[in-house]
């Protein structure tokens, strides 16, 4: 099994991106956990962009749940409700149905959207959330180059 590739960005602070491709171990999701700590240790307001480029970054590997619950017992829920301005949410168009009805509020208690689309999720951004049309043009950028990483060769 190939390690996932999980990139962060925090180029275009006070949004962050996460992005993920492939089947994240325990490893690299307890990494992806750390630097959620390191923003919030910048005790500054931000939005969180996740990106899930394929069906396997959705997928949890044994013991990421129980992390997660403990991370957000051990203080993360909190930071979260507190420096998070909104989440945003973009997963592979064969997975958003099954995830169109989940409530981004719902579940980290704070505002949010899912969509397939980068596009429509940088619009929402950029209605609700004042995303500048820089911002959202440099995170369109970033993710491009994420999804489709330079060759070896």
């Amino acid at each position: 099994m190939s390690m996932a590739r999980v990139v962060c960005d925090h180029s275009l602070w006070p949004l962050g991106l996460m992005m993920v491709e492939g089947r994240q171990t325990l490893e690299q999701h307890m990494h992806m956990l750390e630097i959620w700590d390191d923003w919030f240790a910048r005790k500054e307001r931000f939005i969180p962009l996740r990106v899930y480029a394929d069906g396997a970054a959705l997928e949890q590997v044994a013991g990421v749940s129980k992390a997660t619950k403990q991370w957000l017992k051990n203080g993360a829920g909190e930071a979260m409700k507190e420096l998070v301005s909104a989440m945003a949410i973009v997963m592979p168009a064969s997975y958003f149905d099954a995830q169109k009805n989940v409530s981004v509020e719902a579940v980290f208690g704070v505002p949010g959207c899912i969509y397939s689309s980068l596009d429509q999720t940088l619009a929402w951004l950029g209605e609700h959330h004042d995303l500048s049309l820089t911002s959202a043009n440099a995170a369109r950028e970033i993710v491009e180059a994420f999804r489709t990483p330079a060759s070896p060769f």
